[in-house]
């Protein structure tokens, strides 16, 4: 997908975001996107702590998880979450 970036020198190609995060909300795109909480559920199972992460990180980790998927030269603008 277009990024929409004016500045020829932008990256140009957007990257594809995998909220998954969004399906413990009431207003997540479960339905838009056919998401499941099955899902999240199996990114939690599957995610591990990296060991230079301090403990205390691991709620984070397991409340907020999202993936960007990108080609090479493909960017997201930024942003605040």
């Amino acid at each position: 997908a277009a990024s929409g970036a004016e500045d020829a020198e932008a990256p140009q190609q957007a990257p594809y975001y995998w909220g998954i995060k969004d399906v413990q909300f009431d207003d997540g795109p479960r339905e838009q996107y056919n998401w499941s909480t099955a899902m999240l559920d199996k990114v939690h199972s599957l995610t591990k702590l990296p060991s230079f992460m301090h403990t205390d990180c691991r709620g984070d980790q397991q409340r907020t998880p999202e993936f960007w998927f990108t080609t090479p030269g493909a960017g997201a603008k930024a942003h605040v979450d």
